[in-house]
């Protein structure tokens, strides 16, 4: 029996006794130091602690660079924890999948750290994707990324993301970023409205009788935590307009995009109102718009609208009392016209809508419910609460020629029968798997996320793409130099599906 004083190295452990991976493995290189997460880098931290928050892997980021970060490259772990999660992944496949991957670890051993390794091709795609190809590829059989059951997988192969402030104090941590932009948003918003902030704080405005408005602000909460926040004025439900600080820029733009065209009306008010009193055949428009409202909010959005038409119809953002003033100077001789104009196109838009909605009433036969259903959902989508105003004006001036093209289509399927019903299905399918991803991927991300305005123009994109797919003679040249295609629209979510 060998002992000690035989050899006196007998009891020392080897690298190879803790660790399952050959003599020559780069331990640097499978369990690196920081990651790349879009455009910023993190360091990361190791902790074998089953059942600890911080079981795994995590990656320290701060909370300035949280909205901007990626989510996809910490799908992929580190190496030296990818195969694992690879062999988790393969085995929650269904087993008429599964069995040609048999036996799973040397087959998930190679796919993460073999010569064609699936990450060689970057980690910017998500992980589920990346390895259902590949498998695909292998078992020369389509594998889809639904059919892996991610939820079977363990808290530790799963990136956790600790957010510190910039004092270096933790903040908040968890596995998902976009659970815990959330989180942080809304407790960012409660201490900022909490705060003392009395420049930025105003309500029951009428005219721009306070200071310009900076785009951001540095502010000091409880505790000493200094953070970002963005002034903007608010279009309130009252009818009023305030002064407002939000915890996002997003937020911010949006709500200062409508706040904006609310202080330029109840500052011209007096000379809106004789203009409003008279427009032309508002009786039959407050019929057509009776279903959505009464003839007060019609001349409401009637005045808000024809206010932006007037006094920021080039998207600008005001931001100081002397571009409010400039701008407001020559309205008189400008806003009885843009009345008149947004009153014709507010009863384009209502008569295409009341055309629609009556061809869906009639639609009862059993074969055409298929296309009454979508039909309704994208009525539905573009006639929403208060979109007589809050729809941007570049996508509301399409509403015309979008409700054409879902009535024609309404129309067509009516007249071809099951045939160009099928049809109808067939392509339906692909817009709904578009609208679906891009309303999943709105509902899980925080408002201080930079990607809205992506996501915005994205999801206005498919209302385009709808309209070259089911009535293409009523596609317009925005429709192809925006790139509402199948092709473009793939490259537009591809930047989008990160984050």
């Amino acid at each position: 029996v060998p002992s000690e004083r035989d050899n006196p190295r007998l009891l020392f452990m080897t690298r190879s006794d803790v660790v399952a991976l050959p003599d020559d493995t780069d331990l640097d290189a499978i369990y690196p130091d920081m990651i790349e997460l879009g455009r910023h880098t993190a360091p990361l931290r190791y902790n074998y602690a089953p059942g600890a928050d911080d079981d795994g892997v995590t990656a320290v980021v701060s909370i300035d660079d949280l909205p901007g970060l990626d989510n996809r490259p910490g799908q992929w772990l580190v190496p030296g924890m990818l195969v694992e999660k690879v062999e988790v992944l393969i085995r929650s496949l269904p087993k008429r999948l599964r069995a040609a991957f048999s036996p799973v670890e040397p087959v998930a051993r190679e796919l993460v750290l073999g010569p064609n390794a699936i990450a060689r091709s970057g980690t910017s795609r998500p992980l589920i994707e990346s390895l259902a190809q590949r498998l695909s590829e292998m078992a020369k059989t389509e594998i889809y990324p639904q059919e892996f059951a991610s939820a079977v997988l363990d808290p530790h192969l799963r990136m956790n993301y600790l957010v510190e402030d910039r004092a270096g104090r933790a903040l908040a941590q968890g596995r998902e970023i976009g659970d815990l932009r959330a989180h942080l948003h809304r407790k960012l918003t409660r201490a900022i409205e909490s705060a003392p902030n009395p420049k930025f704080q105003i309500d029951s405005l009428s005219d721009w009788t306070f200071d310009d408005l900076p785009e951001r602000v540095e502010v000091t909460l409880d505790g000493g935590v200094r953070v970002s926040a963005y002034p903007a004025l608010w279009a309130s439900a009252d009818g009023t307009a305030s002064l407002r600080l939000l915890a996002s820029q997003a937020e911010a733009s949006e709500a200062h995009r409508l706040g904006q065209v609310r202080l330029f009306r109840l500052a011209i008010a007096q000379e809106l109102r004789k203009y409003l009193s008279s427009i032309k055949g508002f009786g039959q428009l407050s019929l057509l718009h009776s279903p959505l409202g009464t003839p007060e909010q019609l001349r409401d959005a009637i005045a808000e609208r024809a206010c932006e038409l007037t006094f920021v119809r080039d998207g600008a953002m005001v931001r100081t009392q002397a571009e409010f003033r400039r701008r407001l100077k020559p309205a008189e001789p400008w806003i009885d016209d843009q009345i008149k104009v947004t009153a014709e196109l507010f009863s384009e838009v209502l008569t295409e809508r009341q055309r629609v909605a009556m061809a869906l009433s009639t639609m009862d036969e059993a074969f055409l419910a298929p296309v009454k259903e979508d039909a309704l959902g994208q009525l539905l989508a573009l006639i929403r609460q208060g979109f007589l105003v809050s729809t941007p004006l570049r996508w509301f001036s399409q509403y015309p020629r979008y409700l054409r093209a879902l009535d024609r289509r309404l129309a067509r399927a009516r007249l071809g029968g099951n045939p160009q019903v099928e049809k109808d299905r067939r392509l339906a399918s692909d817009v709904r798997s578009r609208e679906a991803r891009a309303a999943a991927l709105a509902e899980s991300m925080s408002p201080d996320d930079p990607r809205w305005p992506e996501l915005r123009e994205y999801r206005w994109l498919l209302h385009e793409y709808r309209v070259s797919v089911f009535a293409q003679e009523l596609a317009s040249p925005v429709t192809s130099l925006l790139h509402a295609t199948p092709r473009g629209l793939d490259e537009r979510w591809a930047k989008l599906a990160g984050g």
